[in-house]
């Protein structure tokens, strides 16, 4: 009585949508399974809507990944940062095309893509001044959403524990920087913390 009150005084003002199974909110797209006690959230027609925006066409091979890596040298005695950026300064108007596609792509990897988060805080970091290694840094990035383009995070119900996973990679960033991140998620709790491998809380989507 009380829903339907509210929206007969929104209509007499405004042009009102009704979504009563609660699918739609913000931009993301809920998927109810109340059976199984999980939720995916996806923003299916976002990635699709991006690539036109800036006419980038799907790579003719699969990026599975959102940053290039650097491939460890296991047992080496010192690990050394890599090189400074010595390409050159890009055209205002590819930074502003950069700055672009960044804020387009933090909103979809706050909400259902945290993969890429690594690689937009690199290519951000830059972006006031960006260069050609920057151009390249969102190339690879953007054709990895070309090549992804529905994530879906699942959030399982539990008991509301938090967790955190944190882990740190060294001198992995410029001007000899390193990276620490940390996995926030909410479980339940363990089973038996003194007995493996029931003291490992089972994953969950990520909370931050």
């Amino acid at each position: 009585h009380h829903a339907l009150h509210l929206l007969h005084a929104l209509r007499s003002l405004y042009t009102v949508t009704e979504d009563w199974e609660g699918t739609l909110f913000n931009g993301l797209t809920i998927k109810w399974n109340y059976a199984a006690k999980h939720v995916d959230i996806s923003m299916p027609h976002y990635i699709p809507a991006m690539l036109h925006k800036f006419q980038h066409p799907k790579p003719a091979r699969h990026q599975g990944a959102p940053h290039s890596w650097v491939t460890p040298t296991y047992g080496a005695a010192v690990q050394y940062a890599p090189s400074d950026d010595d390409s050159p300064i890009l055209p205002a108007a590819d930074i502003t095309t950069i700055q672009q596609q960044v804020g387009t792509l933090l909103y979809y990897a706050v909400s259902v893509d945290p993969f890429m988060l690594a690689a937009l805080g690199t290519i951000a970091a830059s972006q006031a001044k960006a260069t050609q290694l920057t151009k390249n840094k969102c190339q690879w990035l953007m054709d990895y959403a070309a090549s992804n383009p529905l994530a879906i995070i699942r959030y399982y119900a539990s008991d509301m524990q938090l967790y955190v996973h944190s882990d740190a990679s060294y001198l992995s960033e410029t001007c000899a920087r390193s990276r620490a991140a940390g996995h926030f998620f909410l479980s339940s709790k363990p089973c038996d913390p003194s007995q493996p491998p029931n003291n490992t809380p089972t994953l969950n989507g990520p909370i931050h």
